[in-house]
Order: structure tokens, then C-alpha cells, then sequence
């Protein structure tokens, strides 16, 4: 009887259920069918290309729910996609630009597009995996999305102490969530990853209606699962199917940064892959060559990893966690110039950089949300300058790294050395909420915009109804308790009324270009003129040229300040951070 009852309580080897592991092309044949609103996750780039090859001439019809991808091309090219619904739709790599197929689709009619921000989409997701009909937000507010978004967000005075304007997303639940994760059992019990970039992916499974059809890196033991279940975000009742899919993600990347888990094959981005990928979608020849050769001519991902080569796989997995930014330095610093000679985009960066240095010492804020390109440079060289004056600073990617310190080699934020500095793993819905939008936040926001005006307002959805990329975080970045934006200047984005608001300027109070810098000074609602950079016989020619290059009626303070050129210490930061000039 002891041995009956001993083996009651005898742990199965596997969790108990049905065994879902099934081929990828078998997957998407079963759950995928045409007319599906598909919650298509952050890395699920080999399902992406098996729906492409499964669904190639028919009319698919697609809606595709998801964050900010630019590896949605071989869904959109041909037709399969009817409706675009997430937050922004650009390249990342190897610098930050509009995805022009997409661009193309929209202002031709062939694709809608419903745009939201980071934190909103995934309110969205999660008041419909908690069976809500709304959840509150107080993105959006003063964004022309508002009026776009009608039909799924209403707006309202809060009924308790404050009366602030709020408002109430719609919830979202997708037919159906395709993901792709770090580890899974047979089951289907599911570690998704580092919760940076996996809270649309994880919210979206939890919210589908029929369920997830799953690619991972590895089947693993039901065994491992529980000796990691803390990591584990989707349970196997939620799961369709579940695939074996190594690179599953390329050329996006995957790691196991803060997992704690060390002897598993991560990688990172294939930025080579990843641009010329990018050359191709502005031209249909080249995008047609592309989408046969990766796509429909690899009938499998076994066939895609053999083009690919084991030798480049394995570079691009090579040295991660290891410090990566530190060892190139070494590289770096034996070819970086340290020439006083700078340009425009130097410049540019420097003059921004001693503004936010300014800020904080006077303001005393104590985190960065740092957006692409100049943003991250500027806000880089001050963290560095900072630093020298032991003022703590914590710098923040929004979609969830938190207290990280920007390596040498690479001018992206994501880039795999600056994250595996970091102190703390999130999602975007807690690093926009809580880090930069939340209670005594002590947050200063540092973006880039398309199109700016005089009161701040800032523009990266629309120019003359023409589609540019989406919000992006931008809008929930706007809830920090200041906010600058750099931007090249000319009077076509230097507007006195943007086409349309993304990002509200309410807390917009600097303003930096290649020529000069605009504050809000006391509680004007406009910019002044406070500082000049631009190259001139004399401050009355410099204060001209910046007129005449901006778009309204500007007001120039009484005490302009010509900007002190840039010292080289400043000028071989900038460059150490990008040393191929993508943005300088």
C-alpha cells in the first residue's frame, strides 16, 4: 500500500496531455486559414515566411496584428494582407527608416492601416486576455489618433479627484497568435524569452481566440520546464501547436540575456541580411528576386539555414554575453579619428548632447528614454559626461531595458552589447508606464521626428496624407516629465502646423537641429530661439539662416549663445559609438 500511494505522487516525466509538436509547414496547413486576424509576434520570422510560401496567389486577407516589425514584407508583397493593426512600420537596421513596400500599399489603397503605440496595442491585448471589454490609457491623448481610432477609444474625464482627461482602448482578441519563443516542452508550456521585446507576443497568445500556433528554439524536457517555471508566460492549454524552429527569429535576433541560462545557442541580428533585405523594398524587381530567393525557392527552414551557411550562423552567435562592446573596443580604438574636423550631423549631436547634460544637472532627472539615431548618440555622450561628474543616470530603451550603458561599435539602441548591460529586463508596458510615464517618473524623453511645429507637436504617421512609419513608443515617450526632440531643420519639417499629431508637444520644451536650439521659455507655449550652432560671418547672418529655414514666425531670444565647436574627446565619443557614420 506505501508503494501505491508513493507512486500517486510520482512526478511524470513529461506533463500529462496531448503532445502538440508538430512540423512548421503542418502548423500553418491545420490553424492558419485566410480572413484570420492574426497576432503575428515580435520574432516569428520563419512562420512568417511558411505563411508567405503556404498562401502565395490566393487572396489570404489577412489582418496582422503586431508591434514594430519591419519583416512583414513577404506578407504584404502579393496581397496577402488586407489591414495593417500596431504601432510602426520601419527599419531598424542598420539605420532607422520608413518601410517603403508598406508606404507604397497604404497610400495606393491596397492595405489599411490602424496605427496605435507601443503601451496602447498591448492594453489592448491584455484588457482582452483578461476578458475586459477596455482598459484605461492616458497615451493618445492630444494625438490626431484619437479621431482615428474612434471607433476603439473614447475618451473621458476620470470620475475621482482629478477629473484628467483619460481614455478607454477598446480590447483586442486576435483569431489566432502565431509566436516564436526560446523553449517549449511537448505540451506546448512555453518560455518565450527576456520580456523585452515578448510583451505583444506573450499578450497576444493570452488573448487569441483559438489559440497559438508556436515556433521555438528547442523542444525541451517537461523536467527543465519546472526547474524553470518562472520564465515560462504561455501554458500549454492556450497552445495549438508547437515547432522545432532553430534561427527561428533571422534575421531578427534571439538571446538568453538575463535568463540565467548559459550553453544555449543565442544570436544576434544579421544586420548584413537585414540591409540588403532593406534595398529591395523600394524596387519590385529586386523585391521579387528577394522573395524567390528566400522565400518561396527555401521550401523549408532546413533549406533557408543551408543558404544561410553554418559559417555565418555561427558568427552571428559567437562572443554573445561576453562583453562584446568592451572587446571591440580595442578594434576601434586604433582606427577612430581624432580629427577636430566635424560635420553637420556632429555637430548636430554635440550641441544636443550639452543640452541634455544642461537639463539634468539643472533638473536633476535621473532616467533617459532614448529614441534612434541622434537621440541615442546625443543622449550617450551625455550619460558618458555625466557619468565623469558622478551624476547617476539610468538610460532606458522603451520596449524594456532598463539601466543599461551604451557600448562602442554599434549606433543601435538594441544592439546586443548595450543589452547585455542592462540591470533589468521588462516589457514596454512596464518601462513606458511605470519608468518613463508613471508616478514621480524623474524622466527626460529624447526623440527624433519627421516633422515638428512651433508648439512642439511632433509627426512621424502622415506628410500631405501620405504614410510615413507610425508612432512608435513616441507617444507614450511624450508621458515623461520632459521631452526634447532633435530633428534636421528645414521649413518643410519645421512646420507652423505638423500635418498630423503623433506625439503632443505639451511637454515638448527643447528643441535641437543642425542649426540651433529652441526653447520654451517661462510658460510660453512656443519656441524661441536660445542658441545657434549653423556656420556664419556673425551671429545676425546665423539667426538669419535659422529663420530662414523655419517654417513659422520664429522668436529669437534677446541673448542667443553661440555654440563653442565641438573639442575632440566629444567628436571621438560619437564616433566610437558609430563607427561605420550610419548617422554622422
Amino acid at each position: 500500500m506505501i508503494d501505491v500511494i508513493r507512486r500517486n505522487f510520482d512526478l511524470d516525466l513529461a506533463e500529462g496531455g496531448e503532445d502538440k509538436v508538430v512540423d512548421l509547414p503542418d502548423a500553418v496547413r491545420k490553424h492558419i486559414k485566410p480572413g484570420q486576424a492574426i497576432l503575428l509576434g515580435e520574432f516569428a520570422n520563419a512562420a512568417t515566411r511558411e505563411i508567405a510560401r503556404q498562401f502565395r496567389d490566393t487572396d489570404a486577407a489577412f489582418t496582422i496584428i503586431n508591434a514594430s516589425r519591419d519583416y512583414l514584407s513577404a506578407l504584404v508583397y502579393n496581397g496577402l494582407v488586407k489591414k495593417l493593426i500596431g504601432v510602426a512600420y520601419m527599419h531598424l537596421y542598420p539605420t532607422t527608416g520608413p518601410n517603403r513596400l508598406i508606404q507604397k500599399a497604404f497610400n495606393e489603397g491596397r492595405i489599411a492601416i490602424e496605427g496605435w503605440t507601443s503601451i496602447s496595442l498591448q492594453q489592448r491585448l491584455i484588457a482582452g486576455a483578461m476578458d475586459m471589454e477596455c482598459m484605461v490609457t492616458k497615451s493618445l491623448l492630444g494625438s490626431d489618433m484619437v479621431a482615428d481610432n474612434s471607433s476603439s477609444l473614447h475618451t473621458f474625464q476620470c470620475p475621482f479627484e482629478s477629473g484628467k482627461e483619460l481614455a478607454l482602448v477598446k480590447a483586442i482578441n486576435p483569431d489566432i497568435a502565431v509566436v516564436h519563443g526560446w523553449f517549449a516542452d511537448r505540451q506546448g508550456n512555453i518560455i518565450m524569452g527576456s520580456p523585452y521585446y515578448m510583451g505583444t507576443s506573450t499578450w497576444g497568445a493570452r488573448a487569441s481566440k483559438e489559440g497559438v500556433v508556436a515556433t521555438v528554439e528547442k523542444i525541451v524536457s517537461t523536467e527543465f520546464i519546472r526547474k524553470h517555471s518562472c520564465l515560462v508566460s504561455i501554458p500549454s492549454y492556450m497552445v495549438k501547436s508547437v515547432s522545432e524552429v532553430p534561427f527561428g527569429a533571422h534575421p531578427q535576433s534571439m538571446n538568453t540575456l538575463g535568463l540565467g541560462m548559459d550553453g544555449y545557442t543565442s544570436y544576434r541580428p544579421d544586420i548584413p541580411f537585414i540591409g540588403a533585405y532593406r534595398d529591395t523594398v523600394s524596387d519590385p524587381a529586386k523585391l521579387k528576386a528577394w522573395m524567390d530567393e528566400w522565400v518561396y525557392n527555401c521550401s523549408s527552414q532546413e533549406d533557408y539555414l543551408a543558404k544561410l551557411g553554418r559559417e555565418r550562423l555561427d558568427a552571428l552567435s559567437s562572443g554573445i554575453g561576453e562583453g562584446e562592446g568592451q572587446m571591440e573596443l580595442a578594434n576601434l580604438l586604433s582606427t577612430v579619428s581624432f580629427s577636430p574636423e566635424y560635420t553637420k550631423n556632429e555637430l548636430t549631436v554635440v550641441a544636443a548632447a550639452r543640452k541634455i547634460e544642461e537639463i539634468v544637472l539643472r533638473k536633476g532627472y535621473v532616467n533617459f528614454l532614448l529614441g534612434v539615431g541622434f537621440s541615442a548618440l546625443a543622449g550617450w555622450s551625455a550619460y558618458y559626461q555625466l557619468k565623469k561628474q558622478d551624476i547617476p543616470i539610468k538610460l532606458l530603451i522603451g520596449t524594456g531595458v532598463y539601466g543599461y550603458s551604451p557600448q562602442p561599435g554599434n549606433p543601435s539602441i538594441g544592439a546586443t552589447s548595450n543589452i547585455e548591460t542592462g540591470c533589468l529586463m521588462t516589457d514596454a508596458f512596464q518601462s513606458y508606464g511605470t519608468f518613463i510615464g508613471g508616478y514621480n517618473n524623474r524622466c527626460l524623453s529624447v526623440l527624433g521626428a519627421a516633422q515638428v511645429d512651433k508648439h512642439g507637436n511632433v509627426n512621424a504617421t502622415k506628410v500631405n496624407g501620405q504614410f510615413i512609419a507610425g508612432s512608435g513608443g513616441s507617444n507614450d515617450a511624450v508621458n515623461a516629465q520632459e521631452v526634447m526632440v532633435i530633428s534636421r531643420q528645414s521649413p518643410k519639417r519645421y512646420v507652423d502646423r505638423v500635418d498630423y499629431i503623433t506625439s503632443p508637444g505639451t511637454r515638448v520644451k527643447t528643441l535641437v537641429s543642425d542649426m540651433g536650439v529652441f526653447e520654451k521659455l517661462g510658460d510660453d507655449k512656443e519656441f524661441t530661439l536660445t542658441g545657434v550652432h549653423v556656420s556664419g560671418a556673425g551671429l545676425e547672418e546665423k539667426i538669419k539662416t535659422v529663420r530662414e529655414n523655419c517654417g513659422w514666425d520664429l522668436k529669437v531670444a534677446a541673448d542667443v549663445k553661440e555654440m563653442a565647436a565641438p573639442d575632440v574627446e566629444e567628436l571621438a565619443m560619437i564616433r566610437c559609438f558609430d563607427p561605420d557614420r550610419l548617422y554622422r
